[in-house]
């Protein structure tokens, strides 16, 4: 009896589960396309509307060159279909003497001369915008080095033009000579991460002006004669600007009077400041404590292009604060005394020594009074490589 109950319970097991088999269901639909296609995109550069451009024809033919004589190459480029970042590269630049002269023969007395490379300013711009400025680098230096030039979108102009001018002293040493190389533009997808190497200002397109050396200075004494505290009394602290109250972040001028002369510094930039639209030059000066909290403090300010010619830019004074209420800025435009740019800048302590009334800010106090605290020069205009 056990065993035909047992039996008759695992048929109905069975039968109950070969039913449940069969009432699961489910929706489905299928689209289908035909002639679909795969390619790949194009990436070509134009230029000076020939595509591809005959390998033997010359970017360049620059003919004729004197000193103080400018010689400019312009090329219009263009991308197709695809945004793409672009590279230009002088390179492989072999130099002879070319067809020599009467005075050139004289002048080099048997010892040939004709590396006229790196004697020729080379000035680089794109799109109107400058890259590399006049008089900053020459042939030489960027040889060999690939230069960014930014990231562009497809089918529009690019105008690159470069300049090449010998220095104003070279001599009739250079007469006839002649100098051939090889001028490359590298187009690269945006995506590409790889950089061109060796490439020039670590592959940025726009070269950073900033004060790179004091020249010379003076500095003058603190308000009651007494030498400048050491903490301010280095020069090269004017050469970077800092935001935090410290007084090694400031170079203190000191007073200008008339035993001791004016008290000023002069400030060399790396690559010359130039010339745009708005001011272009930026006199950063600290006084701690926000409007109100100090007497003013003036200076000064001269810029020029060999330290022969200068030219008066105007006041700089402790009024106008920046982002923070320790520094306080005063900006200047070259165009306004007829620079196109500037290398030296001059700052001449003008501070008046009576509008300190305070027994804290003058004999001998904690805070004596030392003149204009110069922290940096700055360079306003800065080039904007294009992005994609």
């Amino acid at each position: 009896m056990e065993a035909k109950l047992l039996w008759s319970l695992l048929t109905v097991g069975l039968v109950s589960s070969m039913m449940g088999m069969g009432t699961f269901a489910y929706f489905s639909d299928t689209e289908t396309s035909s002639g679909n296609t795969m390619a790949a995109g194009i990436l070509n550069l134009i230029v000076g509307g020939r595509d591809p451009w005959p390998a033997d024809v010359p970017f360049v033919n620059i003919a004729d060159l004197k000193p103080s004589y400018t010689r400019v190459n312009s090329t219009d480029l263009m991308i197709q279909n695809n945004p793409g970042k672009l590279y230009k590269r002088i390179s492989g630049i072999v130099c002879g003497q070319g067809v020599s002269s009467e005075p050139e023969v004289l002048e080099e007395n048997g010892q040939p001369k004709y590396d006229i490379d790196k004697y020729t300013w080379f000035d680089l711009g794109v799109r109107g915008q400058t890259y590399i400025p006049d008089n900053a680098l020459t042939v030489a230096d960027i040889a060999d080095k690939y230069i960014y030039l930014g990231c562009f979108q497809p089918n529009v102009p690019i105008n690159v033009t470069q300049s090449f001018h010998l220095w104003t002293d070279v001599t009739n040493w250079a007469q006839g000579d002649s100098c051939r190389f090889v001028e490359e533009y590298l187009l690269q997808q945006t995506n590409d991460t790889s950089i061109p190497s060796p490439c020039f200002n670590d592959c940025h397109a726009c070269l950073a002006s900033k004060g790179i050396r004091v020249v010379s200075y003076l500095q003058g004494k603190r308000w009651d004669n007494s030498p400048v505290r050491p903490g301010r009394s280095t020069p090269n602290q004017a050469l970077a600007f800092e935001t935090n109250q410290n007084e090694n972040n400031f170079f203190s001028l000191g007073f200008s009077n008339a035993t001791t002369g004016a008290a000023w510094i002069i400030i060399e930039f790396n690559y010359p400041v130039i010339n745009d639209i708005g001011e272009d030059v930026r006199v950063v000066e600290d006084t701690w404590g926000g409007p109100g909290s100090y007497p003013a403090e003036t200076a000064d300010v001269y810029a020029s292009k060999d330290m022969v010619d200068w030219r008066y830019l105007g006041i700089a004074r402790n009024l106008n604060y920046s982002g923070s209420l320790n520094n306080t800025i005063t900006n200047f435009d070259l165009g306004a005394v007829g620079l196109d740019w500037a290398k030296y800048f001059k700052v001449v302590d003008t501070t008046d020594k009576n509008v300190f009334v305070k027994p804290e800010h003058r004999d001998g106090g904690p805070s004596t009074a030392d003149g204009f605290d110069l922290n940096a020069i700055l360079a306003i205009q800065d080039c904007r490589e294009p992005v994609c």
